[in-house]
């Protein structure tokens, strides 16, 4: 019988948003350094003015109707990702922006929460592990990644491509819609990104070779529509060949996504908690933490504010 995909309760659901007022909303600099204050990179002038100006043409095409920009505490927030992933040039922004309103609509992103069905999700976790488990110091959700386990062969076979993209929109979602706010809800602080770890213990080249594509499709997706979520990436244990593969994944990031990520060899444990409490970084990555109760760190589903029941 298919299953909704980790359908369980949820905690810190999106709160809603009326669009009552949006076209007489009052603008200034001062109102949108002062509703991004929170950020860990606060607003430039230069970066206000272009927030500014790309809400200026949201508003006179009235693009607000889009759930994605409703007037509410995430609206100039949104705006900010944009012109920063364009470098504060409008015209690129507000393309990229109406680019990813339209391929919403036609992913059926706002939705998907409700109509995704993935009963797969066991059998794929165990050829391609990863996990959102717990928070750093920040309160922003820790995403695990082993890719030294992957095995695309055979996770093919239980799933398509397709499925598996699909399904990483689905999580994107999840991510947006339930741990984001039920982080900044148990920490006392607007969460508005993430921290990654990506384990390449016992990935070779062979693997690369494997999902080159694949990869290349997720990241163009992440960034194109997905921009400036990431907070902090660690990639660990990079066997030495690594360094000629990176050579070739950087130039499918962004500058600023490039800016962000760190590698590391197998002497990486202080560095990791040096922004996540031991308490919450796994005991295989040197931290403390076990979680006995749910049967260990990497099993289903994780401890984080977004479960009803976990443990700080």
């Amino acid at each position: 019988v298919p299953c909704r995909a980790e359908a369980q309760p949820e905690r810190g659901e999106a709160p809603e948003v009326s669009l009552e007022g949006a076209e007489g909303m009052e603008e200034s600099a001062e109102r949108v350094r002062r509703d991004l204050s929170y950020m860990d990179e606060p607003p430039s002038e230069a970066e206000v003015e272009a927030v500014l100006a790309l809400s200026q043409r949201v508003r006179a095409k009235r693009l607000w109707t889009h759930p994605m920009l409703a007037p509410g505490p995430d609206y100039y927030l949104t705006l900010m990702r944009f012109c920063r992933a364009r470098n504060c040039d409008i015209d690129l922004a507000e393309g990229m922006l109406t680019a990813t309103l339209e391929w919403r609509a036609a992913q059926g992103a706002d939705t998907i929460l409700d109509t995704w069905e993935y009963p797969e999700r066991e059998e794929v976790l165990q050829y391609y592990p990863h996990i959102h488990h717990k928070v750093d110091k920040k309160g922003r959700p820790v995403f695990y990644v082993h890719v030294g386990k992957l095995d695309p062969e055979k996770m093919l076979t239980v799933t398509t491509e397709q499925r598996l993209q699909r399904n990483h929109l689905w999580e994107w979602e999840r991510l947006l819609k339930h741990k984001f706010p039920a982080c900044s809800l148990e920490y006392g602080r607007r969460v508005h990104s993430s921290f990654a770890i990506f384990d390449l213990d016992d990935a070779g080249l062979g693997l690369f070779t494997q999902t080159r594509h694949l990869l290349q499709r997720v990241s163009k997706l992440d960034q194109d529509y997905y921009p400036e979520y990431l907070g902090r990436m660690y990639l660990i244990n990079c066997p030495w060949i690594f360094r000629s593969v990176w050579a070739i994944i950087k130039p499918w990031l962004g500058e600023r996504t490039q800016s962000k990520i760190t590698l590391l060899g197998t002497d990486y444990k202080e560095e990791l908690l040096k922004h996540i409490d031991s308490d919450k970084l796994p005991s295989v990555y040197g931290g403390t933490c076990t979680c006995g109760l749910t049967g260990g760190c990497f099993a289903e589903p994780a401890e984080g504010p977004w479960h009803p029941v976990h443990s700080n």
